[in-house]
């Protein structure tokens, strides 16, 4: 995920070391490269029945453990079939949660398969929760290409590739943080590009990890960006961002981030097309303005000295994009009302219907009478 085009390596050049977890739901975590123990035969001589719970796009890593289970012994129980993402409320996808279980309830013990960001979605959460009900010891095993069977060709062919990052970013997170960063991205992250996954993972575990005042489970918490991650991202928009106050994404994977830090984005988007755009599919979904109409207004109000400014909710595209989803523009005092009317008819005629360009008096919400205002979306 590099967008500089040249590499950003660890001190070392190695994978980033496996994160420290604190999470009282397993008993052991067993890191990148660490032989898993298999428990004793049975006092019949049976030997231990362990069932692999995990996310199947970790299928590849799964298969490993499998084998290094099997070899020292075991008997391995594991997922296998995958229900395609139409029907994951439906009778496939609840007969399926329902035998899973019941190889659990046969199993020993559970082995909870993951990558070094210890990522599992919510079946697996759900298998978990089952397993320790039930009075069986869970392990929470990582693995990466380059420590499984399967992977072994991948790492050679990456041998000598650096670590950027972003993965840095993700593979020191805690699970708290990533349980509130990743839970709702299983959904719509297969149609993402594997870059857009990454930088959509990366910003969001950034923002929940790094809130400050001890708040992050509030959208009103604030994080920067590490300079780790800003090397990453192209140099005008690395400099617009670094040292701003991001709050902390408040709509659902792969939003990361909000801000109304006066930064010229209508020229910063026209400037970047390659990594930068309007969010046009919210936009278009909440009556917005159009995007031409708001750099036009925005450049309008700059060219009177307004300093305005927009407050933006910050999305990752599917193309691995930065999107700019524009909520609202601000100037840093009232105008002349002709000037204002000129910006109010700017804005509906690129789309926004007029009642919308301000809160009304029944709803309650009022800015300052310090500024002028125009709600852009939603």
């Amino acid at each position: 995920m590099n967008w500089q085009n040249d590499s950003h390596a660890n001190a070392s050049g190695d994978l980033a070391v496996a994160p420290s977890f604190r999470d009282e739901r397993f008993d052991a975590l067993v890191g990148p490269g660490e032989p898993l123990q298999v428990p004793e035969p049975g006092a019949g001589g049976e030997r231990p029945m362990i069932t692999l719970c995990g996310s199947m796009r970790f299928f590849p890593l799964m298969i490993d453990v499998a084998a290094e289970l099997t070899s020292k012994g075991a008997i391995v129980l594991m997922p296998y079939k995958v229900v395609p993402p139409g029907e994951q409320s439906g009778p496939a996808k609840a007969a399926l949660d329902h035998l899973h279980r019941d190889k659990i309830d046969q199993s020993v013990s559970v082995v909870v398969v993951t990558d070094p960001t210890g990522y599992f979605g919510d079946s697996t959460r759900g298998e978990i929760s089952h397993a320790i009900r039930t009075g069986k010891p869970v392990t929470l095993c990582q693995r990466t290409a380059d420590t499984s069977g399967l992977g072994q060709q991948r790492a050679a062919e990456t041998k000598g590739s650096a670590t950027t990052n972003w993965e840095n970013s993700v593979f020191t997170a805690d699970p708290y943080v990533l349980d509130i960063a990743l839970s709702d991205a299983d959904e719509c992250r297969e149609y993402f590009t594997q870059e857009a996954v990454e930088w959509a993972d990366a910003l969001r575990i950034a923002a929940f990890r790094d809130a400050q005042d001890d708040a992050k489970g509030g959208c009103r918490a604030v994080f920067r960006l590490t300079q780790d991650l800003l090397q990453e991202m192209p140099s005008p928009l690395a400099q617009a961002l670094s040292g701003v106050p991001l709050e902390l994404p408040e709509g659902p994977w792969p939003h990361w981030g909000r801000t109304d830090h006066p930064i010229n984005w209508p020229d910063l988007i026209d400037a970047d097309p390659e990594h930068l755009t309007w969010n046009h599919g919210m936009l278009a979904a909440n009556m917005g303005a159009g995007a031409d109409g708001i750099a036009a207004a925005y450049r309008l109000l700059a060219a009177h000295a307004l300093n305005p400014r927009i407050d933006v909710w910050l999305w990752i595209e599917d193309d691995a994009r930065i999107s700019i989803e524009p909520m609202a523009l601000y100037a840093d005092r009232h105008m002349n009302p002709a000037l204002t009317r000129q910006i109010d008819d700017i804005l509906v005629d690129s789309g926004r219907p007029r009642e919308r360009l301000r809160y009304d008096e029944d709803s309650g919400l009022q800015y300052s009478d310090e500024y002028e205002y125009w709600l852009l979306d939603a």
